[in-house]
């Protein structure tokens, strides 16, 4: 194995890592000798820790070598309009009194591409509507819970809170108390005032 010569960058990369231990070693050393406690130790070695770090930014050189980016040079390529001079007469009809037509002929040159307008052909459809079947859906007058075992009106607000699954329809009250079926105290009982 052959040895490689030492380099300006490792010395000094060596002398940073020596100047480190030191700062440890000094840490320690002051440590012991003033007798301090946590917080002085935390605030000791933030100040040389620090110290350290500037000593050793100025020390080791920040730089680094990079090898030159090779460009290729390519053709560049680009569209270009071209302008085309065209001549265009124009024919200008001017309505007289005695009804003589007037041919005037005005060359016109153009510079800019003429773009040539499509026909849009649009398509009128026919919506037919058909007339949806009314659906046949009783309304009944009380719906019962199973759950809770009360009745409601229709429109009762608590009625509308039961679950689809506990439901019980009838258009009469006896239906419900033949069933032994509480009435609501909000709806079915309401005292008028």
């Amino acid at each position: 194995m052959e040895a490689q010569p030492i380099t300006k960058q490792t010395k000094k990369i060596m002398l940073a890592i020596i100047a480190g231990m030191m700062t440890i070693v000094l840490a320690i050393l002051i440590s012991i000798s003033f007798q301090f406690n946590l917080v002085q130790n935390l605030v000791m070695s933030w100040l040389l820790t620090t110290a350290f770090a500037l000593f050793a930014f100025f020390l080791v050189d920040p730089t680094v070598k990079v090898n030159p980016v090779k460009y290729i040079d390519r053709p560049i390529v680009q569209q270009v309009l071209v302008p085309v001079e065209k001549e265009v007469v124009k024919e200008i009809q001017i309505p007289m009194e005695n009804k003589i037509i007037e041919v005037v002929e005005k060359p016109v040159i153009k510079e800019v591409p003429v773009y040539i307008e499509k026909p849009v052909v649009r398509v009128i459809r026919e919506i037919v509507t058909k007339k949806a079947k009314k659906l046949n859906i009783p309304k009944f007058e009380f719906i019962g819970s199973t759950q809770t075992r009360t009745y409601h009106k229709r429109t009762c607000k608590f009625s509308r809170m039961l679950k689809k699954k506990y439901k019980l329809h009838s258009n009469t009250k006896a239906f419900f108390k033949k069933k032994h079926y509480h009435a609501c105290e909000a709806c079915v009982n309401k005292k008028k005032k």
